[in-house]
């Protein structure tokens, strides 16, 4: 059992929607003395776990997980056991082993009933309710503090400098270093796609990515203690490949902020359009390149920038799966299932919906903001496949009766041939004795009706091509209820 941490929503408790769930990681007895510590008094920990969930596992008293409520995110804290020195500085307790997971992309964490890998369950050994009329937002400062105790930047450098947001993870270059030996339960996850990504970004125009993979898992036999499995080694590989191409590592994207780490697509060359799933704000947007004249030193200079021009909408795809009729011949129109996150990290998905179904959606939700949203999401779609972000799909049921224009035939799919029972033999003929009294001198068109369209094959074509409905304009005297005929054959087909 594992959960993530970040914004959290509860159908039965109102009060909760739009906390976010804090997780540590506490690793050694260091760690938990100064977590619990306050104002210089060491309180025990079965004291914090009154007010906060507190779990353990019997075999190691001196590791703990903590779970509580925030008002905002909590940025990510990695492990610190790196290098040779530092895993013999936690191990001997000398330094406070914590780690942060504030937010849904820091990964998961493994929790009550779960058994760890010494064969023990992990308990909660205190309260197992969080209230929501106490948030922990100050523990986010008390963090800093600890780590900047020991010249662990988190927040802040020990001088008090601001830290980016790759502060609080060993530096790249340690992670490259010969000593560095990332062990099981320190994130050895995150330490080899940040390998990965490395290798990719400079190496991408000199390797070939067979041979980029290569070095990784040379990293991961050398590095990893133990090294990850194959399957796990190729799922961090295809992660690092799709963030490289998220990331837009081009000259487009390292001459504008709002290209990197977004997709986007390129409207016009001239003048420079874009439209792009704005991440930092969970939108889509138009954004177009301005340039400014700037005069230094007795020359000019040009300096471009992207202009916002537009919102489309309110939210942005962040997994698109394009289905692909498997009946070749079938024409018809695509269909996509696409996830949309909102500026709150609500989740919408739409489930095999063409373009203008999904856009029609979102404007019911509120979520379309400019005319020109069906040509913006239409943009998505093209960006998600040069970015091989796409995923296709042919697993869609096609049922039914289909024409074969190629080979002028008639196709049965996916169809389950069955006896009807007594009842379903009882309703049939109580319709047929029911439709008899409208067709008084005329019983062969209800004839034709019976056998063209409600039971035939070919009713499938008579819903989805208007073409064969010729075959069945009963001609004759007037008032033969001809029309009538044709819409009892058709509402009929579609009543379950």
């Amino acid at each position: 059992m594992a959960i993530i941490a970040g914004r959290i929503w509860h159908a039965n408790d109102p009060m909760k929607s739009g906390l976010y769930l804090i997780l540590l990681d506490l690793d050694n007895e260091k760690a938990i003395d100064e977590v619990c510590t306050t104002n210089g008094i060491l309180v025990p920990l079965s004291e914090l776990a009154k007010k906060l969930i507190v779990e353990q596992h019997d075999d190691a008293p001196d590791k703990a997980h903590i779970l509580f409520y925030a008002s905002h995110a909590f940025p990510k804290k990695s492990s610190d056991a790196v290098t040779k020195t530092m895993l013999e500085k936690l191990a001997s307790n000398e330094i406070p082993a914590i780690e942060v997971k504030g937010s849904g992309e820091h990964g998961i964490l493994f929790v009550t009933p779960s058994v760890n890998k010494n064969g023990y369950k992990y308990r909660i050994i205190g309260t197992r309710k969080l209230g929501t009329s106490a948030l922990f937002d100050a523990f986010e400062s008390r963090l800093d503090e600890i780590c900047n105790k020991y010249n662990i930047p988190y927040l802040t450098t020990p001088t008090g400098v601001k830290c980016n947001d790759s502060a609080a993870k060993p530096p790249i270059k340690i992670l490259f270093s010969e000593d560095t030996k990332i062990y099981e339960g320190h994130n050895r996850h995150e330490a080899i796609l940040r390998i990965m990504e490395s290798l990719l970004r400079r190496n991408r125009n000199i390797l070939t990515h067979e041979h980029i993979k290569r070095l990784a898992a040379e990293w991961n036999q050398e590095h990893s203690i133990p090294p990850l499995d194959d399957r796990e080694f190729e799922k961090q590989w295809r992660c690092a490949i799709n963030f490289i191409a998220n990331a837009g590592i081009n000259t487009k994207a390292r001459s504008y902020p709002e290209l990197q780490r977004n997709v986007y697509y390129q409207l016009n060359e001239k003048p420079e359009k874009y439209i792009i799933a704005y991440r930092q704000k969970n939108k889509v947007i138009e954004a177009t390149v301005k340039q400014i004249t700037n005069k230094s030193n007795g020359g000019e200079v040009i300096e471009k920038f992207l202009f916002h021009n537009k919102t489309y909408l309110a939210c942005i795809p962040v997994t698109i799966i394009r289905h692909k009729s498997p009946l070749k011949f079938l024409e018809s129109s695509e269909k996509y299932t696409i996830s949309f996150i909102d500026s709150i990290s609500e989740k919408h998905t739409f489930k095999q919906k063409t373009l203008s179904e999904i856009i029609q959606l979102l404007r019911n939700l509120g979520y379309v903001l400019s005319d020109g949203a069906d040509m913006a999401l239409a943009g998505m779609i093209q960006a998600f496949k040069e970015n091989k972000l796409i995923e296709n799909n042919e697993d869609i049921e096609w049922v039914g009766f289909f024409h074969d224009k190629v080979n002028n035939r008639i196709i049965a799919s996916n169809l389950e041939i069955r006896q009807p029972n007594a009842e379903e033999l009882l309703n049939a003929i109580s319709l047929i004795i029911e439709l008899k009294s409208y067709y008084e001198n005329r019983l062969d068109l209800l004839a034709t009706a019976l056998v063209w369209g409600m039971v035939a094959p070919v009713i499938f074509m008579l819903k989805t091509n208007n073409y064969f409905l010729k075959a069945l304009h009963f001609y004759g005297f007037p008032n033969a209820t001809k029309s009538n005929t044709g819409k009892i054959v058709l509402c009929y087909r579609r009543t379950p």
